[in-house]
């Protein structure tokens, strides 16, 4: 007979996800030349990818079905850059198998580069919190 004396598994993710935003908005880390910007674009996936049709989607999962493949490694460095190229506050959060194999890689413009640039570190209100119904 087990004991059931700590954290489940599935909880792991969650509380990562807590202590990564409750870093981000550490006052801490605040100057003008340095943030900690969460890329929390993995904070609704609480499933493995799927198919338009809702299987299990092969294509994404390496020959042992757990790890990652070459492509869905691609996409996941995809929803990466794109979310690097998001404004801090607007990051995309609803994603779905069928909306990540239908993205589009973003190209930053000058005037991208130059709003970001320019965008103070300490705009604590532009910073998202940890969203505690996800759980």
């Amino acid at each position: 007979m087990f004991l059931n004396t700590g954290p489940q598994l599935q909880d792991y993710p969650y509380e990562y996800s807590r202590v990564v935003y409750e870093i981000q908005n550490d006052r801490i880390f605040e100057s003008d030349d340095f943030a900690v910007i969460v890329q929390g674009f993995m904070d609704k996936i609480t499933d493995v990818f799927r198919t338009d049709a809702g299987g299990y989607d092969e294509k994404m999962y390496a020959s042992n079905h757990l790890h990652l493949s070459k492509y869905g490694n691609a996409m996941l460095a995809q929803l990466l850059w794109n979310s690097l190229l998001e404004p801090v506050g607007k990051k995309s959060k609803r994603l779905t198998s069928k909306s990540i194999r239908a993205m589009r890689l973003k190209c930053p413009t000058k005037s991208d580069i130059e709003v970001y640039a320019s965008t103070p570190n300490h705009a604590a209100d532009l910073y998202p919190t940890f969203d505690k119904s996800k759980k």
